[in-house]
């Protein structure tokens, strides 16, 4: 309801103001006319006059009667025209200057007519009004205008007949009865009537404007090749004047002429040496075409490009034909290349030429040498060579082919055939020609020894070509100038490496003391009879054997050295040095001689102690042994060759350790002059104690008569004794911590801990396990066999058909060391007010050896309490549950009555304004 009041509301006051405003100017147009007197209808009226165009000033216009005697002279100023009072009370209008139509202003200029209009307002408080209409009359006082000076366009030679071309219009500024009235079409040139036979003038009247629209028609088909262009006016016709508009027509030459060659082919001879760059030919071709369609260019054609233009170019815009690439060894030779001459139009055409051409052999290349060496013969540095021993007789002569000789000759024909000659060394080679005529092979006519010679050899050879097959000129080859060639070829027997260095001497030999110093001994020397890298000798020593750790010799001079001092006591009295002399050849080839070395023997050598690579000696000796008895022995030995006797001796650390131990000085056996106690050794000696072990020196002396080098005569050596433990005490219950009287409840369950049995063994080594004895009660308890815990072997409380309470029970517990045992009595008291109510946590089955975990016991009420108060929680959880999702039920509800006691007020407030609007229409 609240829109439509808006609306009806919005529409009523645009009308009210719509109203007011048509209104408002009704008011102001009839207060402007009743400043007027309406009561003369004549006011309304219109006077019209005229005047020609070009008229001087001061003209008589025209003449007003007296009625307009009392006019608003304010009107004449600053006008075209003035008004003036005469005596008899007219009004004369007139002209202040000369007025030209066509400068008419544009506020006057309507329909092609200059209408001046001018207010006139007269009478009694000038209460008249009347408008006065001046109209400038045209005369024909301008010509017919061209925009263009003159004209120039194109027709294609191909133009259909029939084809318009509109021209420019002339412009008259005059009316149009003294405008342009007609157009016609001139020749410029009155002898030449081919213009007009060719082009025709068409015009056509446009709508709206009536004005005249020439065209410039084709009657006849043009041609460029006959005539390029015409030249004709146009003539615009007026009333009294002329213009004339020059027009100049080009025909437009289109690709109608292919380019032509005079001839279909040419032949063309040119010399094979002839230069690269130069001219040798020059193609012409014509088109009659004009422009870019009468311009040619030439090409060779695809296929051509492919065979034989390789070697020339052609200018594509002057035909010249150009050689770019020898003709060298060409000679003989017959091609041909087609050559395509097109034109540059737009749809290019083009013609095709054989261009044939023979290149003219001519005897211009000399024959050249050459050599390929074959077999073993090789080649180095430009000189060939020839292995010694090379073509034995048994090889058949197959191997004596040192290789291939060919002359080659780049002409053709008989310039090209050539022949090669040998000219010196003929006793030791010889050329064989083969069927092809520039081929031969080169031979030795026996081998050579290139240590017995000769060694070198210069071969000169000469070849020359126009060579026939008696190697005679005949008149037949007017032509035919030889030419030749001479070249030499370096060949040298090349050194096989056929001989073996050969030493001096068989063998060598030399004697020193052992332990000499480091120094050359000898020197060895080898001959090879070779030459080069073949006789070079390289000395070594066969490095399989032991001598080549301790010798070394000069690869070069073959001096002999030791590398370090010689030791008699490691090599031997005689050491062989195997020589090897081998020299650089391929295959390499050696021979081997010996060197041998006596050594005598001197006393280097101090006595050494046999510990099997240990620095010391460790002995062991059972506690309680008694005085006198066995350790060990001391073994050690001289190196030295004569092997000197042994004494030995010893020497302690510490004052009054003589009486522990001593050594024999012959045998080396270490005696024990003490009985020890394992258990009493650390706290009786403290050198023990502090060392683990007793410790002292053996000193090993030789006796000889040699006096020592490089050492006193004796060695020495730690020797240590450790006193081994025995299994000599039983062990000992320790009372203090064992607890031989327990009480346990009566219901203690399988696995309960009852007491454990503590015990100790004063041997090191011992190892104590513990036991039950069999008895009456010994099945119902268990104990641990390594840690000695006491537990109860069954559930106790299931056994009270056989067990009393408050009753002791008696174990026997044996503790044993492996070798000794000791019992130990435990009593087990059941008692009658102790009870657990439940078993362990932590129920076990069995207690195997060595079980020292602790048990976790948790009463059976604790139990039965945790279940109860888990179980009364689950009770208010279920019950929390059943009363959300209740909840939620009964507000699901409630809101869906909400949402339909809403929907059913919302449709009766639609429905009562519908039944309660007649009876508000009725009341009105």
């Amino acid at each position: 309801m609240t829109f439509k009041f808006t609306a009806g509301f919005t529409t009523n006051i645009s009308k009210v103001r719509f109203d007011f405003c048509y209104n408002l100017l009704l008011l102001t147009y009839f207060c402007v006319l009743n400043s007027f007197d309406l009561s003369d209808a004549s006011s309304l009226d219109t006077i019209r006059l005229s005047i020609d165009e070009n008229s001087p000033a001061d003209v008589l216009i025209g003449t007003l009667s007296s009625q307009y005697a009392d006019f608003d002279e304010s009107i004449s100023k600053d006008n075209d025209f003035y008004f003036t009072k005469t005596s008899y009370d007219e009004v004369e209008i007139r002209n202040t200057r000369t007025l030209d139509r066509e400068k008419c202003p544009p506020e006057f200029f309507n329909d092609n007519q200059c209408i001046y209009k001018i207010p006139l307002i007269y009478g009694k408080n000038y209460g008249n009004y009347k408008t006065i209409e001046i109209t400038i009359n045209d005369q024909d006082d301008n010509e017919p205008k061209f925009d263009k000076s003159r004209i120039e366009f194109s027709f294609p030679e191909n133009t259909v007949v029939g084809s318009a071309q509109p021209l420019d219009q002339a412009f008259d500024l005059d009316s149009p009865e003294n405008g342009v009235l007609d157009y016609e079409l001139r020749e410029v040139n009155t002898e030449d009537l081919d213009s007009l036979g060719k082009f025709e003038l068409d015009k056509w009247i446009r709508q709206g404007d009536e004005a005249i629209m020439p065209r410039l028609v084709l009657k006849e088909a043009l041609d460029f090749e006959l005539t390029q262009n015409y030249s004709l006016e146009l003539v615009a016709i007026g009333a009294k004047h002329q213009s004339v508009l020059p027009i100049t027509i080009l025909v437009q030459d289109i690709n109608d002429n292919a380019p032509e060659f005079g001839q279909s082919f040419i032949q063309v001879l040119i010399p094979e040496d002839t230069k690269v760059g130069d001219i040798v030919s020059i193609i012409v071709a014509n088109d009659i075409d004009s422009g870019e369609n009468g311009r040619v260019q030439f090409m060779f054609s695809g296929e051509s490009i492919q065979e034989s233009t390789g070697y020339f170019e052609i200018d594509k815009e002057s035909g010249e034909i150009r050689l770019i690439e020898s003709l060298v060894n060409k000679g003989g030779t017959k091609h041909s290349i087609s050559i395509i001459a097109r034109d540059c139009g737009e749809k290019p055409l083009q013609d095709v030429m054989t261009w044939n051409f023979e290149i003219e052999d001519i005897n211009d290349f000399t024959p050249q040498i050459k050599f390929r060496p074959m077999g073993a013969c090789y080649e180095n540095n430009s000189t060939y060579y020839i292995p010694e021993n090379y073509g034995y007789e048994e090889d058949g002569g197959r191997n004596k082919v040192l290789g291939i000789f060919t002359v080659e000759d780049e002409d053709k024909g008989l310039f090209g055939q050539t022949r090669l000659y040998l000219l010196e060394n003929e006793e030791y080679f010889e050329l064989m020609e083969t069927k092809n005529s520039k081929t031969y092979l080169f031979k030795q006519k026996f081998s050579f020894d290139h240590e017995e010679g000769p060694n070198s050899f210069e071969l000169s050879l000469l070849a020359h070509d126009c060579a026939t097959s008696n190697d005679v000129m005949t008149s037949s080859m007017p032509n035919c100038s030889r030419l030749e060639t001479r070249k030499s070829f370096k060949f040298e027997i090349a050194d096989e490496n056929d001989n073996w260095p050969r030493f001096e001497q068989h063998g060598y030999e030399d004697y020193y003391t052992e332990e000499i110093p480091t120094k050359d001994l000898r020197q060895v020397k080898a001959v090879d009879l070779d030459s080069g890298l073949n006789g070079e000798i390289i000395y070594s020593i066969n490095s399989k054997s032991k001598a080549s750790n301790y010798f070394q010799i000069d690869p070069k001079t073959g001096w002999i050295k030791t590398v370090v001092p010689l030791d008699l006591e490691v090599l031997g009295s005689n050491i062989e040095v195997s020589i090897m002399a081998n020299d650089k050849g391929t295959p390499s080839r050696h021979s081997v001689t010996t060197y041998l070395v006596h050594l005598s023997d001197i006393n280097d050598n101090p006595p050494r102690f046999d510990t099997k690579n240990s620095q010391y000696y460790e002995l062991q000796l059972l506690e309680n042994q008694p005085p006198g008895s066995w350790v060990g022995n001391i073994k050690a030995m001289d190196p030295d060759s004569d092997r000197a006797p042994i004494e030995f001796s010893y020497r302690t650390l510490y004052p009054g350790e003589q009486t522990y131990f001593k050594i024999d000085r012959n045998s080396g056996r270490v005696i024990s002059m003490k009985q020890f106690d394992f258990e009493t050794v650390k706290s009786e000696f403290p050198e023990y104690r502090e060392q683990g072990c007793f410790r002292f020196f053996a000193i090993a002396t030789e006796k000889t008569n040699s006096p020592p080098i490089g050492h006193e005569g004796s060695s020495e050596i730690e020797v240590k004794v450790v006193i081994q433990d025995v299994n000599d005490n039983p062990p000992e219950i320790v009372l203090e911590k064992t607890e031989n009287n327990v009480v346990i409840p009566w219901d203690a369950y399988k696995g309960y801990s009852i007491t454990k049995i503590f015990a100790t063994d004063r041997d090191n080594s011992s190892v104590l396990n513990y036991e039950i004895a069999e008895n009456s009660v010994g099945h119902r308890f268990a104990i641990d066999f390594e840690s000695g815990e006491v537990y109860a072997k069954h559930d106790l409380g299931l056994l009270t058909e056989t067990l009393e309470r408050d009753q002791d029970y008696p174990i026997t517990v044996h503790v044993s060391d492996g070798v000794h045992k000791i019992p130990v009595q435990v009593h087990i008291r059941l008692s009658a007010n102790w009870t657990l109510f439940n078993h362990s946590m932590v129920a076990r089955e069995d207690r195997s050896p060595g079980f020292s975990g602790i048990i976790t016991q948790v009463p059976r009420v604790a139990i039965y309490m945790t279940a109860l108060i888990v179980f009364i929680v689950l009770v208010l959880i279920i019950v929390w549950a059943f009363l959300i999702m209740k909840f939620r039920g009964s507000s699901h509800r409630r809101m869906r009555r909400e949402k339909k006691g809403k929907q059913i007020a919302m449709d009766i407030n639609l429905a009562v304004p519908s039944l309660a609007q007649p009876h508000a229409n009725g009341a009105h």
